[in-house]
């Protein structure tokens, strides 16, 4: 009999993961040697445990089908069983609904009742922090703005009391100044209302944050 040592078993392990974890991310081909060293109750396991539906084993039975390796569905049912149990808890559908990831309706009905409210607690925030970082990238914007128009109109200004110095000043400069005064007030109440957006919806996300799910 060989004996492996140590170091090989550890070997053999990485890359039974690394197969495995070709088969299921499903993201490049699938070998002959991929589904026959596959491990199917692995498998099931993770695709339970990432909230994925059960008939994504017919991927992989399409995929191995093709070098006549036939999946064992008995084996990765069993794993997808224990998978769904761990994702179906609380904890894990806060987190998945942190992520912004889709719930497929996978739970169980006597899972799903705990499940529901901390994947949409999740969710929720999920959303406020999305919403938070459009608000900032707006509030960044609309100050760059600020301080270009704010420019263009002291010049204005400018050019505006001169020509008062010397001569009644032209229709469009003052219609131009105008214009830019109104542009720079609107702006200004804009970034305003976004400042208060800002501190509204990251005090949300705080208290919204500190609910736990287990």
């Amino acid at each position: 009999m060989i004996r492996l040592c140590p170091s090989t078993n550890r070997l053999m392990q990485l890359i039974a993961l690394s197969i495995l974890a070709l088969i299921v991310g499903g993201c490049a081909s699938i070998t002959a040697q991929d589904c026959l060293n596959a491990d199917w109750r692995a498998a099931g396991y993770q695709d339970g445990a990432k909230g994925e539906k059960e008939t994504r084993v017919e991927f992989y039975q399409q995929a191995c089908s093709k070098f006549s390796v036939a999946v064992d569905s008995s084996t990765y049912s069993k794993g997808y069983a224990d998978g769904i149990l761990a994702y179906c808890l609380p904890g894990s559908g806060n987190q998945a609904g942190l992520k912004g990831k889709e719930y497929k309706g996978v739970c169980p009905a006597d899972l799903e009742a705990g499940f529901l409210p901390a994947y949409e607690h999740g969710k929720n925030i999920h959303r406020l922090k999305k919403e938070l970082k459009t608000a900032k990238r707006e509030f960044k914007k609309s100050k760059k703005k600020l301080k270009a128009l704010t420019k263009t109109l002291d010049k204005k200004q400018a050019a505006l009391e001169q020509a008062s110095s010397k001569q009644k000043p032209t229709e469009s400069l003052l219609k131009e100044t105008a214009q830019l005064t109104e542009e720079k007030k609107a702006l200004e109440e804009k970034i305003n209302q976004l400042d208060q957006s800002i501190g509204a919806l990251d005090s949300e996300i705080k208290t919204l944050s500190q609910v736990k799910w287990e």
